[in-house]
């Protein structure tokens, strides 16, 4: 990834999640943030800001053909991540249910 924006941004919606990296290890904290989609050439492109905090923290932001098909690809980019990740990661929901 290159070229990250500000690490802050204003956010639209937010998860909270709580992670474990393998069996041994404590549950740390996780908020999901996405921001509020924007033209980044007016009718051509918009993005999305994202932040995964308590792992892979700001990404670039996620681009798609307009701000609704931008905040569709961030959403799925998160989704993706969250059932896909590397190694013993596992993820749980704040009751400690298994996400």
């Amino acid at each position: 990834m290159t070229n990250v924006p500000d690490e802050l941004f204003p956010v639209l919606i937010t998860r909270h999640l709580k992670m474990q990296r393998s069996p041994s290890d404590a549950l740390v904290d996780v908020v999901v943030e996405i921001g509020h989609p924007y033209w980044t050439e007016p009718d051509v492109e918009a993005a999305c800001p994202v932040a995964i905090r308590g792992t892979v923290g700001r990404v670039n932001d996620i681009r798609g053909i307009d701000p609704m098909s931008a905040m569709k690809q961030a959403i799925n980019f998160v989704e993706t991540y969250l059932d896909g990740s590397a190694g013993d990661e596992k993820f749980f929901w704040p009751n400690g249910e298994e996400f």
